[in-house]
């Protein structure tokens, strides 16, 4: 079939001046580009004139703030750097981490340092403060910082000297390593400043408490209890028992985070009495005190016992201690109470009686010369308030929980020298990382709910006021 379009056809069809005639719509649209670009720059003047910076803002600041919410120079005292940031993208030198919050704006108010956490980090690890710490993203808690923020060292940890003293290659609770107490020492760690040294000590190859001490939970632990003093007022005939559990002498803080101490007064005295021979028990039971306090103590009490037993500071002139045949000289009577004291407490006896008492508990390093009770050497418990002081821990948050579930062989324990910390195999029973499926490990395992930053805030309580000078 023939085509019938022409040329001639086409153009009576079309109106060739077109494009120079009036179109609406294009005017509308061009319209609405000019508001766009005009307005928005008029209000960011207005607002720059007018010191209004809220249109800034990507969200409210923390509530830790809201007292400076409205006066930004106080943080941002530097401009321009979302461009110097930007121009940083390409290349441009220094300004990797370009931010108008500066390390010292943040620390005119608080008293962290950057590099406090490893003064040997590799400079410009971190972009300061704020590369963890982000405001205006609607947290209040500004302290719960990313796993990137810590896995961003951690997991390739290097140092300016090429030392550690921690592991490298962390990044979730999954590639963390065995707790260091409970870790098969090795040549290459952990090292000399590790915080291992400062609760436990090598021994054969093994972590053991350095506390000094001499305990035995098996005993103390055991399902059949304890025996009860004779003259304890719940051992009505003698032959009393009672069944001891963990919560007998480890008790929670006011914030149910860490146990509260040990104490001989409150935990041990009881059952633990400082009983003696009957001359030294004048006033009651001995305190629990330092042996030079002690001889002290025990000085006046044999002066009171002396002054009222007078027939044994001065026996009858008849008295005799010879041996048929054998001539023992014997030693001039004491002139008063005081030498008499004197004698007795530099007498063997005293000094068997007084160690005795001590070494149930205390390692010593003793002089054998009798009459030595001042100079008696007991070591004192090494006893740490923090286990690990490097990570941070709730007790009240796991009550739930039996304390033998994470503090393992806790019933066969014969000595204090064992390490009776958890495993983190036990943690991840129920702490799971988010990569993780598995209905039994739901709770959150971010590395800030365990660990802290700043040493300072590792191995002190930073809730608290400073103590004034």
């Amino acid at each position: 079939m023939p085509d019938s379009r022409k040329i001639r056809s086409i153009s009576r069809r079309l109106n060739i001046e077109l494009d120079h005639l009036s179109n609406p719509i294009r005017q509308r649209r061009f319209r609405w580009g000019v508001w766009c670009t005009v307005v928005p720059i008029v209000l960011i003047a207005l607002a720059a004139v007018t010191g209004k910076w809220t249109i800034y803002w990507a969200r409210p600041v923390a509530s830790q703030h809201h007292s400076i919410g409205n006066d930004c120079g106080q943080c941002h005292s530097k401009h321009l750097q979302p461009i110097v940031a930007l121009a940083g993208r390409f290349g441009l030198p220094g300004a990797a981490h370009a931010s108008s919050v500066t390390d010292q704006d943040c620390q005119n108010c608080h008293r962290e340092d950057t590099f406090d956490h490893n003064p040997v980090m590799v400079d410009h690890a971190i972009g300061g403060c704020v590369a963890c710490h982000n405001e205006h993203r609607g947290q209040d808690a500004l302290s719960l910082v990313a796993d990137g923020n810590c896995t961003l060292c951690h997991g390739d940890l290097k140092t300016t000297d090429e030392s550690s003293t921690f592991h490298s290659g962390i990044t979730s609770l999954d590639t963390h390593p065995e707790f260091a107490l409970l870790q098969t020492p090795t040549e290459s760690g952990p090292a000399k400043g590790h915080a291992v040294h400062s609760v436990a000590e090598l021994d054969q190859g093994t972590w053991r408490d350095k506390s000094q001490l001499y305990f035995n939970h098996e005993t103390h632990l055991s399902d059949d209890g304890v025996l009860l003093p004779a003259d304890h007022p719940d051992n009505g005939d003698g032959d009393q028992s009672r069944v001891l559990t963990c919560a007998d002498c480890h008790l929670p803080d006011d914030r149910g985070e860490y146990m509260q101490p040990v104490v001989y007064e409150k935990h041990c005295q009881e059952c633990h009495r400082l009983e003696v021979s009957e001359s030294l028990l004048v006033g009651g039971e001995l305190p629990h005190a330092a042996p030079g306090l002690l001889a002290g103590i025990l000085r006046e009490r044999l002066v009171a016992y002396a002054q009222t037993h007078p027939a044994e500071v001065s026996p009858p002139a008849n008295a005799t201690d010879v041996l048929p045949n054998k001539s023992t000289p014997t030693a001039p009577a004491p002139k008063d109470a005081w030498e008499w004291a004197e004698r007795r407490l530099s007498s063997g006896d005293t000094f068997r009686s007084v160690t005795s008492a001590c070494n149930l508990c205390h390692a010593k390093d003793a002089n054998p010369t009798a009459g030595a009770i001042a100079a008696l050497n007991i070591v004192a418990p090494q006893v740490p308030e923090r286990w690990m002081p490097h990570s941070q821990f709730s007790h009240r948050r796991h009550e739930a929980v039996d304390c033998t579930e994470c503090h393992e062989g806790v019933g066969d324990s014969s000595s204090a020298t064992d390490i009776l910390m958890t495993s983190i195999d036990t943690c991840r029973n129920c702490h799971a990382s988010r990569n993780m499926v598995n209905s039994n490990r739901n709770v959150r395992t971010d590395c800030i709910q365990c660990h802290r930053y700043h040493n300072h805030l590792s191995g002190t309580d930073h809730r608290k006021p400073a103590a004034a000078d």
